[in-house]
């Protein structure tokens, strides 16, 4: 049970720092938790190596320690990692501190890591014949952790998920069971003393040299009177009876010293729960972290909340507030409450009754589309979190208005505390909400709409410097947006407005994926259905499902006039109407539209100092657009600040892949290259290439697995525990089953072999086209569907590393620990690895090199192990 217990709080932990991540900062970093897991394990592995023979002398005693150090680190160091500075700004001159900063976040994250991986591999190496059992526990305790840190996440705030987690690593130690050699020591000793054979010299020395006889919980007393240590001086029933008292009495003071013991433990985590912070610090850059300061001086307050694995939703309310997003010059907006999530802006809600009060939105640059609109209008919101976009909607005189929005904390929140503030927009007549994935949706909905628009993008472009592009967005890539054509009416319109930066990215890569989902529909001249439109604030790009007619050109040339707005493209544009009448140095979004719709698109996306290609199903980075070949010009122009106008996702995620992967030499791969047995022994190249490439691959797989899995579940923390989970579960299995192979290079492995690749090939394909076939299930049937695809692969990925290791115990024991320190570092590069494949070449090829180090995996399987006297061992 005590195994079971500290393998749930592990894992239960890692699954809720990625939750307290995407509050905290700006991403979850799951390869970087998965990575700082791994890396743990991968120390403490090192570190009971190097002190096997000591541990064990006292495996006990170690193990509650281990157990214990668990459970108070887990709060204490998500509360010390927390307060670290980190920022996802990068400013020149504090680079270095910055990356010391980052370090240190992650360092302290690791220790709860090293001590549960103490106290589980302790417990394998001193549990002999009850390894099998052990294991399960571990595995069963895995698997269980993660289903339970996301229920936790549905009863009570992020913040105290570090507490549950260690409250259930402290429960471990407090049902741990005494040592047998604890519980039997005293009764041992009594014998002894009355009346144990004298006749050996050492049984007699070691008898009457023991002042005392050290237990779990204290000592076992000498008889005070004397009267019990010679044969003759009662009969053998007196010395029975007093035997027995004696035991009764130090069982009696055992079991009260251990209850005080516990008592004092638990009174211990209570305090340090109790004096740690209730709140989860932010990112000081972070718009939730600048309404908390809002709130610290009186200006606002917080009306309500909603909380889940989706996301950490709140509602506030302040006179301060006034961000309508691109409102015109002049005009005023009404009372406004904010919408936050996960500590980022989600929204503005206008606290109005009527339509007549909501008047406002006819200002905004999201209004300008309507004018193309016909009357009675069916319009559909994607990712719509405000109800900005419904009341104008509402007001030009929508028929049907389809709100759709992923997260139920967000409708939770308008059917609660902001319903009377504005909120009840969403109940009026001729309004739906549908809880759903955007994508998943318009992929499995039929019916047509005269407007979509892509609400979720709205707002300010992506903060210079930011990590945003680690972000997957399902909905923004051509497939995605070749799906919300496909429910346009024959003259409907698509359209989404994002803010304006300098130079031109997020809004000329919306352009270039609304052409490139044109063409996959066939359309050989795109500019004919395309308009941008701009402000000094923002872009509107619309594309519509026909070609733009004359008539509607004069329409929109007229609005855009009425409106005074700039138009940047649309058919028959004169070059006098340019950059006016709001002027920028260059027409920079024309140029931009015109090479686009040119046949040289290629070399002027080739030419950007930006990554402007469209985001696909198998790269679904929009937001991404760092481009290293760049980097150079871009520092000679920006100069010192050159980090803070630079999207920086991608190298980060190079730094800290570099970063990882010399803590995971330092921690293991090193200790175990010194170990003399390890460099005295042949065969260390076969088995570094086997156990490096079983390690790289089984948790690149697990992440190319996630990204497919994040589309069909939605919910990025949820999906990491359902694949997380699975993997675990079904690979102990696997590895339990491999007992009964033999070690070697049989056929029976390489047919094992033969099935992994064709399972991970299967399951490549499999995830690849899930979304498709089950985006439109309930959550429950999604995530059975997740489990059902996941498991066979999982479960032979459980046997390479079992029968590695046997084929070692056979050929070259010496060469176990080198193989441990290999896989545990293959292990920490592996995540940060799937992530660079993925962003740079797509998880279809982080897959495909996953299925490729399991073949290279059989290949070292199969050339052996040479044995001690230098030839390869006998089959």
């Amino acid at each position: 049970m005590g195994v079971f217990l500290v393998s749930a709080a592990c894992l239960g932990f890692e699954i809720s720092l990625m939750r307290i991540l995407l509050v905290a900062s700006w991403h979850h970093f799951a390869f970087i938790v998965i990575s700082i897991a791994m890396l743990g394990f991968a120390a403490s592995g090192t570190v009971l190596t190097l002190t096997r023979r000591r541990v064990l002398r006292h495996d006990a005693a170690v193990l509650r320690a281990a157990m214990l150090a668990t459970a108070f680190s887990i709060p204490l160091c998500t509360a010390l990692a927390l307060h670290v500075p980190v920022e996802a700004r990068w400013v020149p001159a504090l680079l270095w501190r910055q990356l010391a900063a980052w370090a240190l976040c992650w360092l302290l994250l690791m220790i709860p890591f090293f001590f549960s991986g103490a106290a589980i591999g302790l417990a394998l190496m001193a549990g002999k014949d009850r390894v099998g059992r052990i294991y399960a526990a571990n595995l069963a305790g895995s698997a269980a952790g993660g289903g339970l840190a996301t229920a936790a996440m549905l009863a009570v705030p992020a913040a105290y998920l570090p507490a549950l987690a260690g409250a259930a690593a402290l429960l471990s130690a407090l049902v741990l069971p005494p040592h047998r050699r604890a519980r039997t020591s005293c009764s041992s000793a009594a014998r002894l003393e009355l009346g144990g054979p004298r006749s050996e010299p050492r049984a007699s020395a070691r008898a009457e040299s023991r002042s005392e006889i050290h237990t779990e919980a204290g000592h076992c007393p000498p008889d005070p009177a004397g009267a019990i240590g010679g044969r003759s001086t009662h009969g053998a029933p007196a010395r029975a009876e007093a035997r027995g008292s004696l035991i009764a009495e130090h069982r009696a003071r055992s079991f009260s010293r251990s209850v005080l013991a516990r008592g004092a433990a638990v009174l211990a985590y209570a305090a340090v729960i109790a004096l740690l912070p209730k709140t989860i610090a932010q990112d000081r850059d972070k718009y939730g972290a600048y309404v908390l300061r809002l709130v610290e001086q009186g200006s606002a307050r917080q009306i309500g909340a909603a909380f889940g694995p989706r996301s950490d939703a709140r509602a506030w309310a302040g006179d301060v507030f006034h961000d309508l997003p691109f409102l015109a010059v002049g005009a005023s907006p009404p009372r406004l409450s904010v919408l936050t999530v996960d500590g980022h802006w989600a929204g503005s809600v206008l606290n109005v009754a009527g339509l007549e009060e909501a008047e406002p939105v006819e200002h905004t640059l999201m209004a300008l589309p309507y004018a193309m609109a016909p009357p009675a209008a069916s319009v559909l919101l994607l990712g719509e979190s405000s109800g900005a976009n419904v009341w104008l909607a509402l007001r030009r005189g929508a028929a049907r208005v389809t709100v759709v929005q992923p997260d139920t904390n967000v409708v939770r929140l308008w059917r609660g505390p902001l319903r009377a503030l504005g909120g009840g927009v969403f109940d009026r007549e001729g309004v739906s909400v549908q809880v759903s994935e955007p994508r998943q949706f318009v992929d499995r909905q039929q019916e047509r709409h005269d407007v979509i628009q892509l609400a979720l993008l709205e707002g300010s472009a992506a903060g210079s410097g930011g990590l945003a592009g680690l972000g997957q967005d399902d909905l923004m890539t051509v497939e995605g947006v070749r799906a919300c054509l496909a429910r346009l009416t024959p003259d409907g319109v698509l359209f989404a407005c994002r803010g304006i930066q300098t130079p031109p990215r997020d809004n000329v890569k919306i352009l270039a994926t609304f052409i490139a989902a044109l063409k996959a529909q066939g359309v050989d001249d795109p500019a004919d259905y395309v308009a941008v439109v701009r402000d000094y604030l923002a872009v509107c790009t619309m594309v519509k499902r026909s070609p733009w007619t004359a008539e509607e050109a004069a329409g929109l040339r007229a609005a855009v006039a009425r409106r005074e707005l700039t138009p940047v493209w649309f058919p028959g544009i004169r070059d006098d109407e340019l950059n006016r009448p709001d002027a920028l140095p260059t027409p920079a979004y024309h140029d931009a539209a015109v090479a686009l719709f040119s046949s040289d698109a290629d070399a002027f996306l080739d030419r950007s100092d930006f990554a402007l290609r469209p985001a696909t199903d198998d790269r679904p980075f929009f937001h991404d657009f760092c481009r290293l070949a760049a980097m150079g010009r871009l520092r000679a122009a920006f100069g010192d600040a050159w980090t803070t106008r630079v999207e920086m996702a991608f190298p980060f995620v190079l730094v800290a892949a570099a970063g990882l992967a010399a803590a995971g030499a330092l921690l293991s791969l090193v200790p175990a290259a010194l170990i003399s047995d390890v460099r005295r022994t042949p065969g260390r190249a076969a088995a570094a290439g086997y156990f490096a490439a079983i390690g790289l691959a089984y948790l690149v797989l697990e992440l190319a697995c996630l990204a497919r899995v994040t589309r069909l579940i939605g919910d990025p923390v949820t999906s990491a525990a359902v694949v997380i989970s699975t993997f675990l579960c079904a690979s102990g299995v696997g590895s339990l089953l491999s007992q009964r192979v033999r070690p070697g290079n049989s056929p029976v492995v390489r047919a094992v072999f033969v099935l992994l690749l064709a399972c991970v090939g299967l399951l490549l394909a499999a995830v690849e086209w899930a979304p498709r076939l089950a985006g439109g299930w309930a959550l429950t049937a999604r995530v059975a569907a997740t489990v059902f695809v996941l498991a066979p692969a999982g479960l032979l990925m459980g046997f390479p590393m079992p029968l590695g290791l046997a084929r070692l115990h056979v050929e070259a024991p010496a060469l176990i620990p080198w193989a441990w320190g290999v896989n545990g570092f293959a292990s920490v590069v592996a995540a940060p690895l799937a992530t660079v494949i993925g962003m740079a070449a797509g998880f279809r090829a982080a897959g495909l090199a996953a299925l490729a180090l399991y073949a290279a995996a059989y290949v070292f399987f199969s050339r052996g192990t040479p044995a001690p006297g230098g030839h390869a061992a006998a089959e």
